[in-house]
């Protein structure tokens, strides 16, 4: 059998024992969520090879569903990176969605500070988001969550600000 005449065969199957098919998920749902616990790492090996042996043909999927469902993918990336912000600035706010000096809590105006004051030459560097970074490296030393307030003071104390740049 073909792929196309088993894509076909698999859509009649599923459209016509869709009630039993539903049964059975749900009868052995226990099952299958012990299956997967126990097998876990054999099966994302499995997961990964199959990956890297059909790398061009999945990144030809993958564009082409994120070209023609722009919507949903554009709000899934919101909502991930805005996550991601948060669990980093919680992360180096020592637990709390806070600024680690004064305590201010509106997430709006929490930014990560580089506690050496290296934050320019660093966002230069990058090529991605600070919290895509910090989160790739298992949240490296060296930042900590700062309100702008704070993030201002920090740069006139440590003398941060530009040649020419006046605070106020």
């Amino acid at each position: 059998m073909n792929k196309e005449a088993r894509a076909k065969y698999d859509r009649e199957y599923n459209r016509t024992h869709k009630k039993e098919r539903a049964e059975y998920t749900r009868t052995h749902k226990k099952e299958r969520a012990e299956y997967l616990r126990k097998n876990r790492s054999k099966i994302l090996e499995r997961d990964r090879e199959y990956n890297r042996l059909h790398k061009e043909e999945r990144l030809k999927y993958f564009r082409e569903y994120c070209r023609t469902h722009k919507k949903e993918t554009n709000k899934y990336s919101v909502e991930y990176k805005r996550a991601l912000r948060v669990k980093v600035l919680r992360h180096y706010g020592n637990g709390k969605l806070a600024c680690v000096r004064c305590g201010f809590d509106d997430r709006r105006a929490l930014s990560i500070d580089h506690i050496n004051g290296n934050g320019a030459e660093h966002r230069r560097a990058l090529t991605e988001e600070i919290s895509v970074w910090l989160t790739a490296r298992n949240y490296p030393l060296g930042f900590q969550t700062l309100c702008m307030n704070c993030q201002f003071i920090k740069m006139a104390e440590d003398r941060e600000m530009q040649k020419g740049a006046a605070l106020c």
